[in-house]
Order: C-alpha cells, then sequence, then structure tokens
C-alpha cells in the first residue's frame, strides 16, 4: 500500500511538473502570436510577401538540428503545426473573410484552392464536390435526370450555406456567378477571384473528363471559347481579382492571391 501511494504521489508530481510546462508554453505561445501579428502588419505596410516559404524551412530546421536533440521528429511536428496556426491567424488578420474562386471549368480552381487554404491555414470547400457529396450522386446525373434548373438550385442552397461559414477558400462551378443572386451571396461574406485560361488550355484539361454536362457532346476548343465569351461579362462584373493562370503553376497562383488581396488591402482601407 506504501509503495502505490509513493508511485501516485510520483506520478501525481509529474503531472504538475507538465502543468508547469504548459503555462510557459501558453504564455510563450500568446507572445509569439503577437509576433507573428506584427511580422504581418510590417510585410503589408512595406509591400512584402506575407507567406515565406524559405523562412519556413528554416524554422523547421533549427526545430531537428537546434532545438530538437532528444525528439527532432517531434519538434519539428510541434513547430509545423505551430506555423500553420501562425498562417491561420495572419490571414485572419488580413482577410477576414471567405476567398471565392470562380471562372470556368478547368481554370484551376479546386487544384489552386486546395493549396490556398493549406497556404492560409484554413478550410477549403468545392462547392460541387461537397453538392455530391450530399446529394450522393454526380452533377451530371443531375442535369441527366432533372434538369439544370433543379442544379442551380441545388447549387445556390450550397453558396447560401458555405457563404455563411465564413474565412473559408470556396470554389465555385463555372455558372455559379450567372446568376446575381449567387454574386450577391458570395461577395455578402467573401472576395471573388476569378482564374482565367485560354480555350485551347481548358480543353487540353477537360477533354477526358465525361463529368462537363453543359459541353457534353461538343468538347472543342471552339466550343469552350464560345461559352467563355457568353458569359465573360457576369465573369467580370463578379470579380475582385483577376488572374491569368496561364503557364503557372498553381502553387505561384495561389501566390498571386494572396499578394494581390494585399495590395488591395494596402490601398483600399474598406476593401472588404
Amino acid at each position: 500500500m506504501a509503495t502505490s501511494d509513493t508511485e501516485q504521489n510520483k506520478l501525481e508530481q509529474l503531472r504538475q511538473s507538465i502543468d508547469a510546462c504548459d503555462r510557459q508554453l501558453a504564455a510563450l505561445f500568446e507572445e509569439r502570436m503577437q509576433l507573428v501579428l506584427g511580422v504581418a502588419d510590417y510585410k503589408l505596410e512595406n509591400g512584402l510577401a506575407i507567406f515565406d516559404s524559405a523562412r519556413e524551412k528554416q524554422i523547421l530546421q533549427a526545430a531537428a538540428e537546434k532545438y530538437g536533440s532528444q525528439f527532432p521528429r517531434e519538434m519539428q511536428q510541434f513547430f509545423r503545426s505551430m506555423m500553420r496556426v501562425s498562417r491561420a491567424l495572419q490571414a485572419r488578420k488580413l482577410f477576414p473573410y471567405n476567398i471565392v474562386l470562380i471562372g470556368f471549368m478547368g481554370t484551376g480552381k479546386s487544384t489552386v484552392g486546395q493549396i490556398l487554404a493549406d497556404h492560409l491555414g484554413r478550410r477549403f470547400v468545392d462547392l460541387d464536390a461537397q453538392l455530391e457529396r450530399e446529394q450522393r450522386t454526380t452533377i451530371a446525373e443531375i442535369f441527366r435526370s432533372q434538369g439544370e434548373n433543379v442544379f442551380r438550385q441545388l447549387e445556390q442552397e450550397m453558396i447560401a450555406k458555405y457563404s455563411g461559414e465564413g474565412e473559408r477558400v470556396l470554389s465555385c462551378g463555372g455558372g455559379a456567378v450567372l446568376r446575381k443572386d449567387n454574386v450577391d451571396l458570395l461577395r455578402s461574406s467573401g472576395c471573388l477571384v476569378l482564374l482565367e485560361a485560354d480555350p485551347d488550355t481548358i480543353y487540353k484539361r477537360v477533354r477526358r473528363s465525361q463529368e462537363r454536362p453543359l459541353l457534353n457532346g461538343d468538347m472543342t476548343p471552339r466550343a469552350i471559347g464560345e461559352r467563355l465569351a457568353e458569359r465573360a461579362e457576369a465573369y467580370s462584373k463578379a470579380a475582385d481579382i483577376r488572374i491569368w493562370t496561364e503557364g503557372k503553376a498553381p502553387a505561384d497562383v495561389a501566390d498571386e492571391i494572396v499578394r494581390q488581396l494585399c495590395e488591395k488591402a494596402a490601398l483600399d482601407d474598406d476593401f472588404r
């Protein structure tokens, strides 16, 4: 019994020591977050890149080689999580709204959106993919069995649902912003970023897809160009930012989105 009491006392002492470490960590973490916000303000004021991948690599290397002699892998995991939280904090301060990717199919909205969300430490929602998950069927099947009007109504419901969550990266279907009601919903809590590409490039990206109901039966650069021309005015009116994606890697497009958002915020205090 005495041995058991001794072991229990030792366990309690260890837990108290951990609690003391946690208090120190929490205080240091809050201090670090304040410094992170200071860095974000400085970069914004001086037109510098907000997210510095080279700097993050330096921090992770130091975590493993200088700070984590006993637990290098765990130390890197700790710092990696902390940097994601830091990015999310910076993004919330700089972009306290949804970032909404719009544009024609094949312009890279889903790929760029996922990278952008990771950069910003926030959730990515592909509204078309989410609609399919919730309806348990494909968009092409909805078009075939129920018609485009039913799909557009479901699409509007998805936009209303996820626009209201705030501080997300959203990717919209190509025809979403053709309805003014959808644009109003998206703009009420977000900045709309139009991704653009040449018809030939779009064709190369989507030609093998069987899930493009508006182009099925006429999947050609000419047909794509005609659709783009029909939507050009609606896309232009909806967009807060326009980015030409030709010849750019998705990660570079994501970086350009952040840069243009920062430029707008620096030039216009009332932006968003």
